[in-house]
């Protein structure tokens, strides 16, 4: 059996041709697995026995891109403290989501670290599509 590595894996459920170019480049340069399109594709009611973490943050990136490419212009965030933001309220009920497909279910560390590293991916991704002076902008505290 041989792997074609070439091709973009998309959701069946979920797919989507971004109109932010930093974000479809991304996809291109980092396609998505066929085990994270299996997990967004999954019916509410089916579960995975078991699944790697990995498979679970990218599912996770690749709906929060589309959800973060689809929102209008002027409800899109502009600089970097607003990304974060949109980033935290958006991240919880799409991890939940995909964790809660899983059984049997992650260690509470494990679930911290996905949603740890699922924000510190999305915050580099997200940060490419804003200008370039609010990519340069220190945040305030």
């Amino acid at each position: 059996m041989s792997l074609d590595f070439e091709k973009i894996h998309t959701p069946k459920t979920l797919s989507h041709e971004f109109e932010l170019q930093p974000l479809a480049d991304t996809l291109a340069a980092k396609p998505l697995s066929a085990a994270a399109c299996k997990l967004i594709d999954m019916p509410k009611n089916e579960f995975l026995d078991t699944e790697e973490e990995i498979n679970v943050i990218e599912a996770a990136l690749y709906i929060l891109s589309v959800k973060f490419d689809t929102l209008p212009q002027e409800e899109r965030p502009n600089d970097r403290d607003k990304v974060r933001l949109w980033i935290t309220r958006n991240r919880g009920p799409v991890m939940e989501q995909l964790i809660s497909r899983v059984e049997p279910p992650f260690h509470a560390q494990s679930i911290d670290l996905m949603y740890k590293d699922a924000a510190a991916m999305m915050d580099e991704r997200l940060v490419k599509v804003l200008p370039k002076d609010a990519r340069e902008a220190k945040t305030q505290r």
